[in-house]
């Protein structure tokens, strides 16, 4: 639970957006990508920040997560 180890997620999301694929593999690597993430925030004292960003660039649907690791 990443609420118990301190770890704020915060989302900018653009509205409307509609992705198209296997849900589930798309589910499985969202996951995956945050459980690398939170095992890279163990490690550090500071404050633990997971960002994350989506918007509509042309037909496609960017992504980008970010973590404060090692900063």
């Amino acid at each position: 639970n990443r609420k118990n180890k301190s770890i704020s997620i915060v989302c900018e999301i653009e509205e409307n957006l509609e992705v198209y694929g296997v849900k589930n593999e798309f589910i499985q690597v969202m996951m995956n990508i945050l459980k690398n993430a939170e095992d890279a925030l163990d490690k550090q004292e500071a404050e633990k920040l997971i960002l994350i960003n989506s918007y509509l660039d042309g037909q496609n649907v960017i992504i980008k997560i970010m973590d404060n690791a090692g900063n």
